[in-house]
């Protein structure tokens, strides 16, 4: 995660926004991605009795990786100010 971090900041500088556009939807797809995993597994937790300890790892997992993705979603907004009150 953090080469792709250092990658995106990186073409950021040097294309502008057209890098940060290219990322943003590229995030944006990720996300869906997690979506659609997270939900699965969600699913197979809830039909399957007790979830096992496996698929509540692969669900911790794949929601740190989608809140990885938001914060980069955001983070790619044009006008976005890491050091201002939320």
């Amino acid at each position: 995660m953090m080469d792709l971090r250092e990658r995106v900041e990186s073409e950021i500088e040097h294309e502008g926004d057209s890098a940060r556009s290219r990322w943003r939807t590229l995030a944006t797809e990720r996300r869906a991605g997690h979506v659609a995993r997270t939900t699965s597994l969600f699913a197979a937790a809830s039909t399957s009795g007790p979830a096992s300890a496996r698929v509540l790892r692969e669900i911790r997992v794949e929601l740190n990786a989608w809140r990885y993705i938001e914060r980069l979603i955001e983070q790619l907004t044009p006008g976005y100010n890491a050091g201002k009150e939320r």
